[in-house]
């Protein structure tokens, strides 16, 4: 490999570009390796370049820069309405505030998220319900089959359509001391029980967003129809080590059968349970939304009050776990008012994994340090020798 990138590198005679262009710099994104290996190669480079025996410095030095593109790469991601916590820089965790009740006595809902990250230039957010007020197990009637906690209660989960047709968030964003106000709605699109992905724009900032609907429906595309009847069959709680009460929604109780209908292409599919959202937030100069996610805390969150920089104004689940239609009414908040027919009395992020994940060094992360190394060497032996 080393030589064929010489080879090139002679064909097209880049070392002069590198004295003309001065392409030797550290990009953001590059890892500290790249920087020290990079930075240690310019400067020595920089006082070889005309002294006779260093053209393979030279090509070395070259090879290492054009290593460095692959090493800048940053974390990947997808943007497919489907949240994976390694490719989001901040993660916390969200817990509603609901009626207390024998089988809930503080009344706290954990388990729901908001994650942000930064890529390729733009900012996107997830957010999803804990799995205990909603989630996207259903089927055409309580079936335990393919529900998960909804303990008989099928208000809200006896088709595709009471998953998803009339839910929705709306949400108060702020970017540069201005608020925006969108509701993201991913109900069924007009060709059948279909999800669909939604955007809002304004003058300076355009909103887009997937749902863990469209996600789900993208894992079926051999058999369309299928993701209409039901969601996937899950093991029930005797077969599933530690999931001790399918009812309290623990998130080792979701496990899926395996059965042919479950399978694509001879894989179990990764059906997500979760009622979530992931949006793209992309202003109109280019830039970022969030400005520096490390500027971001707990107390950047609130729910229908107050100017945090993301509230939560208004949701509707129909139904949640938590209430029934015959129930409508009926419930009372900790604090004794109503309890809202299809939302949380409250609702609060708490600490989650905030930090990043760790990322191993690359190979040609690696190399470039190593190069730099080198060429110190190098240059120690040739004024050793001078």
């Amino acid at each position: 490999m080393v030589g064929i990138v010489f080879a090139l590198l002679e064909l097209l005679d880049v070392t002069h570009c590198l004295d003309k262009f001065n392409i030797i710099r550290v990009a953001k994104g590059s890892s500290m390796l790249s920087k020290i290996g990079c930075r240690i190669l310019k400067r020595v480079g920089s006082n070889m370049l005309n002294k006779n025996g260093s053209a393979l410095l030279n090509k070395l030095i070259i090879s290492a820069c054009l290593l460095s593109f692959n090493a800048m790469a940053s974390t990947s991601f997808e943007y497919d309405g489907h949240f994976v916590a390694s490719e989001y820089d901040k993660v916390f965790s969200i817990d509603y505030y609901y009626e207390t009740s024998a089988s809930n006595p503080t009344g706290i809902i954990h388990g729901g998220t908001l994650a942000l990250t930064t890529y390729d230039g733009k900012q996107y957010m997830y957010i999803s319900h804990p799995l205990d007020f909603k989630d996207l197990s259903y089927s055409k009637g309580a079936n335990d089959k393919y529900s998960v906690g909804w303990d008989g209660q099928s208000s809200g989960n006896n088709k595709l359509g009471g998953a998803i047709d009339s839910e929705f968030m709306e949400l108060t964003l702020t970017s540069d001391n201005t608020a925006y106000k969108v509701a993201f709605n991913p109900k069924k699109g007009d060709l059948g029980n279909t999800p669909h992905a939604g955007s809002r724009s304004f003058n300076d900032v355009n909103f887009s967003f997937l749902s863990t609907s469209d996600y789900n429906r993208s894992l079926f595309t051999t058999r369309p129809d299928w993701f209409d009847k039901h969601s996937p069959e899950t093991l029930t709680p005797a077969e599933i080590s530690g999931c001790l009460d399918e009812t309290s929604s623990d998130p080792s109780c979701y496990q899926l059968k395996d059965t042919a209908d479950n399978k694509v292409n001879g894989q179990i599919i990764d059906w997500d349970f979760n009622w979530g959202l992931e949006i793209e937030l992309k202003r109109s100069d280019n830039a970022l939304f969030f400005g520096d996610l490390a500027s971001l805390d707990l107390s950047s969150f609130g729910y229908q009050t107050g100017d945090a920089v993301i509230r939560l104004d208004e949701l509707h689940a129909s139904d949640p776990k938590t209430i029934s239609t015959a129930h409508h009414g009926q419930l009372r908040c900790a604090d004794g008012t109503a309890a809202p027919n299809h939302g949380p009395c409250g609702a609060e992020v708490v600490a989650g994994t905030i930090t990043p994940p760790t990322q191993v060094p690359e190979p040609s992360t690696t190399a470039i340090f190593a190069l730099g190394l080198a060429a110190l060497w190098f240059r120690r032996k040739q004024l050793q020798q001078g």
